[in-house]
């Protein structure tokens, strides 16, 4: 069983708070601090996508030890970890219902 820190909890439930508000603010179609909640919501799942993609970079990084067969494996585990911002990026590129599908794909790839 893997142990997740409270900090790491916390900030992770922390990082849900705009995918909330900003899904509550875009079905209801209210516009009251953000007059495009839609595209904000798209836009933030873009980044928390690089981001995650990120982290699977380091993480190929890391375990990465220089030999030609890791190299082989490391360059594939690099190429992957672009593909969660590629997903983001044209999630804000299309249209609305298709982008977001786009997005949740992204994140099922990710997590």
């Amino acid at each position: 069983m893997i142990i997740v820190p409270a900090g790491a909890k916390w900030l992770g439930l922390l990082g849900l708070t705009p995918f909330v508000i900003m899904t509550v603010l875009s079905v209801t179609d209210t516009s009251v601090w953000i007059d495009n909640p839609g595209f904000a919501l798209r836009t933030y799942g873009a980044i928390i996508l690089s981001f995650l993609g990120g982290v699977q970079w380091g993480l190929a990084i890391r375990n990465s030890d220089g030999n030609a067969r890791t190299r082989q494996g490391l360059t594939s585990m690099l190429t992957l970890s672009i593909v969660p911002s590629l997903i983001g990026w044209a999630g804000l590129l299309i249209d609305k219902p298709l982008s977001f599908s786009l997005q949740i794909s992204g994140f099922v790839l990710v997590l």
